[in-house]
């Protein structure tokens, strides 16, 4: 049984202030695919994961939502996770 629904009314919400990255180059997907919990060869222009990033022990560093870009990936996060995942990208 299928059902249709039709929207009453829309919201929109400023998600400006979340924290956004871009990574790029030849080991991007190996480098980021190791590192989240869902498999990134599901990130598609169209349509972000969404995923936890983890630390090596496993641990929950952050939520986020990955999608592809031509060459890149773009990431986005919570804005309290800005400078800790940027040190992290970067290393």
């Amino acid at each position: 049984m299928t059902q249709s629904f039709q929207a009453e009314q829309a919201t929109f919400l400023d998600l400006s202030g979340r924290a956004k990255f871009r990574l790029t180059g030849t080991e991007r997907f190996r480098f980021l695919n190791g590192q989240i919990t869902n498999d990134l060869r599901k990130a598609i222009e169209t349509a972000a994961i969404e995923a936890c990033m983890l630390n090596a022990k496993g641990k929950m560093n952050g939520h986020l939502f990955v999608s592809a870009q031509g060459e890149s990936f773009s990431v986005d996060t919570e804005p309290e996770l800005r400078e800790t995942l940027r040190t992290r990208l970067e290393s």
